[in-house]
């Protein structure tokens, strides 16, 4: 569903903010799209066991994961938060 998509990427993108996500203790060299991508997974935390270990090797030292709990306080604390789209909301539920 495109409202829970969309829903998902703004959490997203403020969990980016996170201090443990913006702490991230980057190899000297790493890339900025890879720094991106390193910090979407973090976030997400959804990793095979390659994907992983390849992960953890663009850091200094393996970051501690982001816990459920760390996110959803994080995310309590969002104001002044408005939510805009290019189309249109077809159902009140979906905001709601």
């Amino acid at each position: 569903d495109c409202v829970k998509l969309a829903g998902r990427q703004v959490c997203t993108w403020y969990l980016r903010q996170h201090p443990k996500v913006l702490a991230l203790p980057f190899k000297q060299g790493t890339k900025r799209q890879d720094r991106v991508n390193a910090r979407v997974r973090y976030i997400e935390g959804d990793f095979t066991p390659e994907e992983k270990t390849r992960w953890e090797m663009q850091f200094e030292t393996v970051p501690e994961p982001l816990t459920q709990e760390e996110k959803d306080d994080f995310l309590k604390s969002a104001s002044g938060v408005t939510i805009s789209s290019d189309a249109f909301f077809p159902f009140r539920d979906s905001i709601d």
